[in-house]
């Protein structure tokens, strides 16, 4: 193989805020630095980034509105400014319909664009997506996704400035080692790129690290990519590692990275990660104490913060009829009942009086604030130690 060119890296960085019950605001940025002839001594670094405003708003249960607007530089030239307004409405349980306009200004020349698409459900785990550009990009497009527990795939169909066919299935699988990861493999026949893509990706919960490592064989030449994303924020280096094709640099392409990977996972990462665990689990034995005390502390803060509210809706609900909550225990209800009576009143809300071992905690303030209309609402997806006034007790 020639020796490694990084031809570029780039970082995306994204961020969603939820600013009322019906609007989003998506706020984004990306860094792009490209290395022009990189094996040479003249190497030129090339920088460019973008940045990006975007709001949605809920206008009913099946329309919505989205806003955008882009800012990208150049180092040689003017600045791109990219703006669009866009309409989805839902038209029926099966069928959706967008329209979208979008102005394109860069220096004092201006491209404008409408968007027209519809999206309909195939069946339980399918559905279909076609789009018919009019400007100066002008095209249609068609695509089919199929998404299913273990496996997802996609193909497109692309007619118009840019000609063509893409796939892409992607499916979790199960190393020797018993790991789990994702394993993708994708094509593209088009007039503007031609490339074949096998990767493979390894996300770790714990620290919501996701990690892979791609090959590819395009008409740019040979190509591993790098690439690792952690909550909003992407990271992708790609690597090219030959212009000129040759059977033994493509089987070395495709065939190195799941070697280095097998080596690395029983060479470094499997010792590593039996350390680690071993040393977290003797630093939770040591610090589990002092870790239920502040968690029980800051439940007793939120009942500080809740009395005053709930106290009120209980005098309401019981002046109407509603919901009044005499007592409410949550944890170990057999420790309890064994130790009832052995606290009282203002004492099971101070952790430095409550001695319970962090069995159990009294939410009669917190599931009397949660009362509204008499129902106690908790919304779906979030557990009840998550909630003010509750922790999880040991």
């Amino acid at each position: 193989l020639d020796l490694l060119n990084i031809g570029s890296f780039s970082l995306n960085s994204n961020v969603t805020i939820q600013a009322t019950n019906k609007d989003i605001i998506m706020l984004g940025g990306h860094i792009g630095q490209s290395l022009a002839n990189a094996n040479s001594m003249r190497s030129q670094n090339v920088s460019q980034g973008s940045i990006s405003l975007t709001g949605r708003r809920q206008v009913s249960p099946v329309h919505h509105l989205e806003f955008g607007t882009q800012m990208q530089t150049h180092p040689d030239s003017d600045s791109t400014l990219y703006t669009s307004a866009k309409s989805v409405r839902q038209l029926t349980k099966n069928d959706s319909a967008s329209i979208e306009l979008s102005l394109t200004s860069q220096g004092r020349e201006y491209e404008l664009e409408l968007g027209l698409g519809s999206t309909r459900v195939l069946g339980e785990k399918s559905l279909g997506e076609f789009s018919v550009n009019l400007g100066s990009g002008s095209g249609t497009s068609l695509t089919i996704v199929r998404q299913a527990k273990v496996y997802a795939s996609s193909f497109g169909i692309y007619a118009g400035k840019v000609m063509g066919i893409t796939g892409q299935l992607s499916r979790v699988m199960k190393a020797g080692t018993g790991m789990q990861f994702l394993g993708k493999g994708s094509f593209k026949a088009r007039t503007d790129a031609i490339e074949v893509e096998l990767a493979a990706s390894k996300k770790f919960p714990s620290t919501h690290l996701n990690v892979g490592w791609g090959a590819a064989v395009s008409y740019r030449g040979l190509y591993w990519r790098l690439r690792a994303s952690h909550l909003g924020q992407r990271f992708l280096v790609p690597v090219r590692l030959s212009q000129t094709y040759s059977l033994p640099s493509i089987f070395a392409t495709f065939a190195v990275p799941p070697l280095l990977v097998t080596v690395f996972m029983k060479t470094a990462y499997k010792p590593l990660h039996t350390w680690y665990k071993s040393m977290q689990n003797e630093e939770d034995g040591e610090g589990s104490e002092a870790s239920l005390r502040s968690s029980f502390c800051r439940a007793a803060s939120d009942c500080i913060l809740m009395v005053g509210p709930a106290l009120r809706k209980r005098k309401a609900n019981y002046a109407s009829g509603g919901i009044v909550i005499v007592e409410a225990i949550y944890g170990d209800i057999a420790s309890f009942k064994e130790e009832e009576g052995g606290h009282k009143g203002i004492q099971r809300y101070n952790p430095s009086k409550l001695k319970n071992g962090f069995k159990w905690l009294d939410v009669t303030i917190p599931v009397q604030f949660l009362c509204k209309e008499g129902k106690i609402t908790i919304h779906s997806g979030i557990h009840k130690d998550q909630l003010m006034g509750f922790c999880k007790p040991a």
